[in-house]
């Protein structure tokens, strides 16, 4: 991992060693003291320090510092984590939504995208951390009815085009059902199924089988 300035390279350092603590201070007093470009990525290192320490709360004013200073998708995104994670879901939806309004960012090679649904999926689950169960459940049906409209369901298909695995939307998917009240994860499964193409049906066979030995079949 390399520093955009030289400046981060102390943080970075620290975040290799495992010293959060040593790459918070580090970058506390970069965002104090610098200007311009660098002032900014220290910003954005002391929320993702916060971020990783847990203090979700902390993480929140450099993030939102650096989302209005770019209007990056990125920002906005880990900013709405941020929020929801420290207890405010309705302000983490509403960055969670400047974040979708955002310019999408062009791909590194070998890196996923942060296409709408990677962002839905990963948004998901922070979701259910924060025991936001309905809004979690609302972005797995977004997610579930964007895969139900491509004209393929294979998973090397849906990476290509910015959608999660198939196999992670289904074990994301059981995870927000089981907890949701009143859901149905066999009916669930039974009705994505029904749109899928021959790989998909096997993967969510699979699914149901794994489903039905865990809690005896469907009710």
């Amino acid at each position: 991992m390399e520093a955009q300035h030289p400046e981060l390279e102390p943080v970075f350092d620290a975040i290799r060693d495992g010293r959060l603590d040593v790459a918070l201070t580090v970058a506390q007093e970069l965002a104090r003291t610098a200007q311009g470009p660098l002032q900014v990525e220290a910003r954005r290192h002391v929320g993702l320090c916060f971020f990783h320490l847990g203090d979700y709360a902390s993480a929140v004013p450099s993030f939102l510092q650096v989302a209005q200073a770019t209007g990056e998708r990125q920002a906005w995104f880990v900013l709405s984590l941020a929020r929801t994670l420290a207890g405010d879901a309705p302000g983490g939806a509403r960055d969670f939504e400047r974040a979708l309004a955002a310019p999408e960012p062009p791909s590194a090679d070998g890196s996923r995208q942060l296409t709408e649904h990677f962002m839905r999926f990963d948004y998901m689950h922070v979701l259910v951390d924060a025991w936001q169960w309905q809004r979690a459940r609302d972005q797995l049906d977004i997610l579930a009815g964007a895969i139900r409209g491509l004209p393929a369901h294979d998973n090397e298909f849906l990476f290509d085009r910015g959608y999660p695995l198939l196999g992670d939307l289904l074990d994301g998917g059981l995870r927000v059902l089981e907890i949701v009240p009143d859901s149905d994860p066999f009916a669930w499964l039974k009705e994505l199924r029904r749109d899928l193409s021959a790989p998909g049906r096997q993967k969510v066979d699979q699914a149901l089988q794994a489903l039905g030995r865990k809690v005896g079949g469907p009710r």
